[in-house]
């Protein structure tokens, strides 16, 4: 700042003197001020953040020495009733059924029927006709037999009236031997029929 007044020179060099020390003044309080912003404010950044750490550091909470106890597992409760419950078993093997029969025919012929279900894996049951033979041959000597039975019992009676203990003996005898072709004549006869002996599982057919 300058001042003039209407004095002598030494006024004026006063005046302008006192104008330029309070102009550096106003100048060294200015550059004051921007060096106080430029390293103020950092610094008071820093402060602030070490007051943060420090706070945070007296507050922490010791570690608890307690061990922690263990969760219990969470369940499902159900009642308990009594009661058959399957259990699945999985495994690998071969199954072999507990009693094996091979039917095989008694006699011999023709054969005229085969049951359907004489194939393997087949489900038969007990009494099941599989096999029937041509039983014309094995009828005849059931037929020839009964003649025979009824030869010997009339040849008995013979004896018989004659009173004659050697052709009652005799006749007796072929009497026996007669009734037992017979039995096996029509034992012949049956069998041309076979038949299942229970339930079964065919497991194979051999002609």
């Amino acid at each position: 700042m300058v001042a003039v007044k209407s004095c002598n020179g030494v006024c004026y060099d006063k005046v302008v003197f006192v104008g330029v020390r309070h102009q550096r003044q106003a100048e060294s309080k200015r550059n004051m001020q921007n060096v106080l912003r430029k390293t103020g404010l950092p610094v008071l950044v820093l402060l602030l953040a070490a007051l943060l750490v420090w706070w945070m550091l007296i507050n922490k909470k010791p570690p608890s020495t307690h061990a922690s106890k263990p969760l219990a597992p969470i369940v499902a409760l159900q009642q308990v009733v009594l009661g058959d419950v399957p259990v699945p078993v999985y495994t690998r093997g071969v199954v072999a059924a507990k009693r094996q029969i091979n039917l095989v025919s008694e006699v011999s012929g023709q054969v005229e029927t085969v049951s359907p279900y004489l194939v393997a894996g087949g489900l038969v049951s007990a009494g099941t006709e599989l096999v029937r033979i041509d039983p014309l041959k094995y009828e005849v000597a059931v037929a020839e037999a009964e003649a025979g039975v009824a030869s010997a019992q009339l040849a008995l009676k013979e004896a018989a009236v004659l009173l004659k203990k050697a052709a009652i003996k005799e006749a007796k005898a072929n009497l026996k031997a007669a009734e037992a072709r017979l039995r096996r004549a029509k034992d012949s006869l049956a069998n041309t029929v076979v038949v299942a002996p229970y339930d079964v599982v065919v497991d194979a057919k051999y002609t």
